[in-house]
C-alpha cells in the first residue's frame, strides 16, 4: 500500500487502485481527488523531485505530476516491466527497481529521460535471492 507524500501545504496520495488525491496538510480538506493515474494497481509510494510528484505502478508506467493545488499530469513513461517497489531519489535522479532491471531517470532541461546505451534506457540486471 502506498504511503502519503507531504509537500508544502499539501499531502498527496495514491491508493492501491491508482486513484490520486491532494489534501491540505493542516485541515485534511480535499483540494482535488478521484484522479485515475493508470489502469493497474499501485504498490509503490509517490516521491518528490524538484516540486514534481513521481508515481510508478505495477503495470509498467511511471507518471509525473506538478506539485500544487491543481491536478496537472506532466508526463507518462512506459517502464517496460512491472514495478512494485517505491523509487529511490538521490541528487535529483530517480532510481526505479523493476522486476528485472534497475532504471535511472534523470532531469535534463526540466525533462525526465531514461539513459542507456541508446540514450533512452539504462537497465542493470539485478539478482534475486534464491
Amino acid at each position: 500500500m502506498p504511503t502519503l507524500l507531504a509537500y508544502g501545504d499539501h499531502i498527496y496520495s495514491v491508493n492501491d487502485k491508482g486513484i490520486a488525491a491532494c489534501n491540505l496538510a493542516r485541515t485534511g480538506a480535499a483540494i482535488w481527488s478521484g484522479q485515475r493515474l493508470g489502469n493497474t494497481d499501485f504498490s509503490a509510494s509517490p516521491v518528490l523531485i524538484d516540486g514534481k510528484v513521481y508515481a510508478v505502478c505495477g503495470g509498467w508506467e511511471g507518471l509525473r505530476l506538478r506539485g500544487g493545488a491543481r491536478f496537472n499530469l506532466l508526463a507518462t513513461n512506459t517502464i517496460g516491466e512491472p514495478v512494485f517497489a517505491t523509487p529511490a531519489v538521490a541528487d535529483g535522479r530517480l532510481f526505479i527497481r523493476g522486476s528485472e532491471h534497475l532504471f535511472l531517470y534523470r532531469q535534463e532541461d526540466d525533462a525526465v529521460s531514461m539513459v542507456n546505451e541508446n540514450d533512452v534506457w539504462f537497465g542493470i540486471p539485478h539478482r534475486r535471492n534464491a
